[in-house]
């Protein structure tokens, strides 16, 4: 018996171990599901993903000398008590396009186009966890480049906002900046049947440092009127931007703006929030900037601590990103906390987006309904800095709840109107 439970320990332990190895390049996946969209998103969704698989997770990432696209995909095995019986156990690469940012969560499926991917295979080098695939040329207004780059359908679309909101001046509609053209009309937005807003996401304005006085632990107080005078134009040196509490101007300088490109969701939100558009007749446009936009989260925050006198705008990024001091709006800090409890309202709700290329799998839908659940759910939801659970389902708006630390659930939701007043739910 002793030998008998010796050995069985030993089995044990060896599968224990063996499924803690990760997967090798020239895997077979069970289940391949292509994400595009949202760039704000993007770590938030690797988290969640990260508790479902039973390995290490490991992540391919397109890179160039210059210019590499926002692209990677994720290597691991499925394992969770909790997930369909169909996913246990099943090899999962799951590919995420955040390059372009969240209209590329919309227009593939409207407009049923395929679009760039990280292309995953032998020729991408590197060790567990962590593998670069090598491109070059990379081009987003004609979507083209060469090495590990190929065309994919998109199954699964991810939107700061619901895929209306991607209209007019939202739309990059130029040939010069876009390879969807117009934007979608109200039979191609059909195409895209179901759009699913399972959890709130937080923005918040950063500067860099300089505009603090050299340090970036020191958060300014300016009011929602004087930063849609800041992006509209009407302030464009620090000497005249004043303070929130009437203590004299901020500083000194130009103010150099880092936008995020149209067609952006985080652009979107911030055209919305603070100018207006899309949601009134008087909206404003932002005024013209002396840098390019920036096609991602990454390359908006470094925009920002890369220019003294800069300002801009992100998901909140838990720790502010290099050089940048977060801005306290109104007096109130930017949390998921304050967001959740209706004192903050810098957020919007993320839209899952789907049509038939998603309908027509099994394991993939599968994947995809198991992971909107869990971030629909408090108990399950992650606990990023830039999200909260919207009151929907068993989870429950109290003010305990708006203030749990890890997984806050909001007193109110907008029910997937982004242009709606947060509505407080019983």
């Amino acid at each position: 018996m002793r030998i008998a439970s010796k050995l069985t320990m030993a089995v044990a332990a060896a599968l224990v171990a063996g499924s803690a190895m990760a997967l090798p390049p020239s895997t077979v996946h069970d289940v391949n599901l292509t994400v595009a969209g949202s760039s704000a998103f993007k770590s938030t969704f690797k988290t969640e993903l990260q508790t479902i698989c039973s390995d290490t997770v490991d992540v391919y990432t397109a890179t160039a000398s210059s210019g590499a696209p926002d692209m990677v995909a994720y290597s691991c095995t499925l394992n969770s008590s909790s997930a369909p019986l169909s996913l246990q156990g099943k090899k999962a690469l799951v590919y995420y396009r955040s390059e372009g940012g969240s209209v590329y969560g919309v227009g593939p499926i409207a407009k049923n186009t395929q679009v760039m991917r990280v292309k995953v295979d032998a020729s991408c080098t590197g060790s567990s966890p962590a593998y670069s695939c090598a491109t070059s040329g990379w081009n987003l207004a004609s979507d083209s480049g060469s090495g590990q780059l190929e065309k994919a359908t998109v199954q699964l679309g991810i939107s700061d906002e619901e895929p209306a909101m991607f209209t007019g001046d939202n739309w990059p509609s130029s040939s010069s900046d876009s390879i969807f053209g117009s934007a979608p009309t109200s039979a191609q937005l059909a195409n895209i049947s179901s759009k699913q807003s399972a959890i709130g996401q937080v923005f918040a304005v950063y500067v860099n440092k300089s505009v603090t006085g050299g340090t970036a632990a020191t958060p300014i107080n300016l009011s929602k009127q004087t930063l849609t005078s800041i992006f509209s134009g009407n302030y464009t040196t620090w000497d005249q931007v004043p303070k929130a509490d009437g203590t004299g101007a901020v500083g000194t300088g130009d103010i150099v703006l880092c936008l995020r490109e149209t067609g952006s969701g985080t652009q979107i939100g911030a055209a919305m929030y603070f100018n207006g558009a899309n949601c009134s007749t008087s909206g404003y446009g932002f005024a013209a900037s002396t840098v390019a936009s920036n096609n991602s989260t990454g390359t908006e925050t470094a925009c920002i601590g890369n220019n003294a006198g800069a300002i801009g705008y992100a998901s909140i990024q838990g720790t502010n990103p290099s050089n940048t001091s977060i801005v306290n709006i109104d007096g109130v800090v930017p949390s998921k906390n304050n967001a959740a409890l209706g004192t903050y309202g810098y957020w919007y709700e993320v839209s899952f987006n789907s049509g038939a290329a998603l309908a027509g799998t099994t394991l993939e839908k599968a994947l995809v309904n198991y992971m909107i659940s869990r971030f629909r759910a408090q108990s399950t939801a992650p606990s990023t800095a830039s999200v909260f659970a919207l009151p929907v389902g068993s989870n429950t708006p109290s003010f305990a709840n708006a203030l749990d630390a890890s997984h806050p659930v909001s007193l109110a939701t907008r029910s997937g109107n982004s242009c709606a007043l947060p509505q407080a739910q019983n």
